[in-house]
């Protein structure tokens, strides 16, 4: 278990670490936060359900966006609010984003984030980020060509309307996840996988109008996951 003390050995020693792991730590404060803010050259940052014992929570949601050469950040189950979302555009070289089960991560969030990552955004997890819709999820499909690894399972505002937006293109994908998605359609995702040439998974669990097997017959060397088994 990290706790304040490693992390300010780590600090003073590893001056110029590269990925650190905090993730599920609860015996954490204000000192540790100060810890990482002295790490300035991370790049890989994992701060998934970390729970500070603190009375500067402040400090704690926005201590990600603080960390200018972050490439990878796994900020699941944060308590960041949206304006702390809002600072992502402060991450440059961001190319992997793991915002799942974060309630404050919201269109207008996506929707910055596309603007200023377009080009550079590899990875995006948003499982289970209720207040994200059509109107994010649109923005993203039309502008970031580079992605590969998209997560949207379990975001019920998400209907057939964004996956048949005719500007929906997303050439480099190879991974998708829609499951638990009770309002998306046959017709509507077959037409989506259309324009994802490099698709080679999709997970499907849980979609009540969506059949696995049809799927499987009309794209034969993508594998289609409709139980819950792992890659």
């Amino acid at each position: 278990m990290v706790t304040d003390a490693s992390l300010g050995i780590i600090a003073t020693v590893c001056t110029s670490l590269m990925s650190l792991d905090v993730s599920d730590c609860w015996k954490l404060t204000n000192a540790a936060v100060e810890h990482i803010q002295r790490l300035q050259r991370l790049q890989h940052f994992f701060f998934n359900s970390v729970n500070f014992r603190c009375e500067n929570h402040f400090a704690v949601r926005t201590l990600p966006f603080s960390l200018p050469f972050l490439e990878t950040l796994h900020i699941s189950s944060s308590a960041a609010s949206v304006e702390d979302f809002l600072n992502l555009n402060r991450l440059r070289r961001l190319c992997d984003l793991n915002v799942s089960s974060c309630t404050n991560f919201v269109d207008s969030c996506l929707s910055s984030l596309v603007e200023i990552h377009a080009a550079s955004l590899r990875s995006l997890m948003c499982r289970g980020c209720l207040n994200i819709s059509d109107q994010g999820i649109s923005i993203l499909f039309r502008g970031c060509y580079q992605l590969r690894y998209l997560d949207i399972s379990e975001t019920v505002w998400i209907t057939d309307m964004s996956l048949l937006d005719p500007r929906a293109y997303l050439p480099q994908l190879i991974y998708l996840n829609i499951s638990q998605n009770a309002s998306v359609s046959q017709k509507a995702v077959e037409g989506f996988i259309s324009k994802c040439p490099q698709l080679i998974a999709v997970r499907i669990e849980g979609c009540r109008k969506l059949d696995a097997s049809e799927f499987r017959t009309l794209f034969p060397t993508i594998r289609f996951l409709d139980t819950s088994v792992d890659l």
